[in-house]
């Protein structure tokens, strides 16, 4: 069953499912929901969630029939922790994917061309590149390490002079004037402190993008924690020897329930 809902900013539409996926006729047979955030013509984003909990999944098109994969790939485990993630290229795995277990990656993969490049299993302590060729991950650590000291003592007059990226004020003031606790979240999660971490880029002109939930805590907090970024200030970008670059941040964000 589809509902919609009209905002300025972006189109959204839900779909509600039974607990074995197959469509739900109304909320109270649901257990999972899906929305649809169309955020341009290229670029559409479905985000599934527990009915009173975290999310499930993100998949990401190209079309507004999704049927091109197209862009970010993210996976959630019972208590809203990032699981796994990767990126999808016109419906191919492309580049990095990366397997978390508490918080750590055991597994990356990166893929060219549809096809896995390079494989290291942190677990099993071992590298494989694109000729199947095995190698301690242990010991190329220790020698990229020791390689990197050198390149950086052979470097050191001309080290590169970095600038992380600054919000244009206090960002602590920011967060607590615009972050609003939904209703929603109050009446399912209750009193408590629940969290929620979200990585994002600032560009090179100074605005907020890829916003990606690492841990996720509701439907309707990750939502107010979209909208406060993605309505974000500019920022004052970072720099490398005086030329502005990409930089990544991490954030946690609190909301705090006092009472119901």
């Amino acid at each position: 069953m589809a509902q919609k809902k009209n905002k300025k900013d972006e189109a959204e539409v839900f779909y509600l499912f039974k607990a074995n996926w197959t469509p739900a006729p109304a909320l109270d047979s649901a257990a999972y929901f899906m929305q649809i955030v169309s955020q341009n013509d290229t670029t559409y984003l479905c985000r599934f969630y527990n009915k009173y909990g975290p999310m499930v999944k993100q998949e990401a098109f190209k079309d507004k029939d999704l049927t091109i994969p197209n862009g970010p790939f993210l996976w959630y485990n019972k208590d809203g922790y990032l699981d796994s993630a990767g990126t999808v290229n016109n419906g191919h795995k492309d580049a990095l994917w990366s397997y978390y277990r508490n918080g750590k990656t055991y597994l990356s993969l990166f893929y060219k061309n549809g096809r896995i490049a390079e494989k290291k299993d942190y677990d099993a302590d071992i590298y494989i590149d694109s000729a199947g060729t095995q190698k301690s991950l242990t010991q190329m650590f220790v020698q990229d390490s020791l390689y990197r000291d050198s390149l950086m003592r052979a470097r050191d007059s001309t080290k590169p002079n970095q600038v992380e990226a600054k919000f244009p004020g206090n960002w602590t003031n920011y967060i607590a004037h615009n972050l609003k606790t939904p209703d929603r979240l109050m009446n399912v999660l209750g009193k408590g402190q629940h969290d929620v971490v979200v990585s994002f880029t600032v560009d090179k002109e100074g605005n907020v993008s890829n916003v990606v939930l690492l841990k996720s805590v509701e439907w309707s907090g990750d939502a107010e924690v979209f909208r406060v970024l993605q309505n974000s200030p500019k920022w004052i970008p970072a720099q490398q020897n005086g030329k502005p670059v990409l930089y990544r941040q991490k954030q946690k964000l609190t909301f705090q329930v006092t009472e119901q």
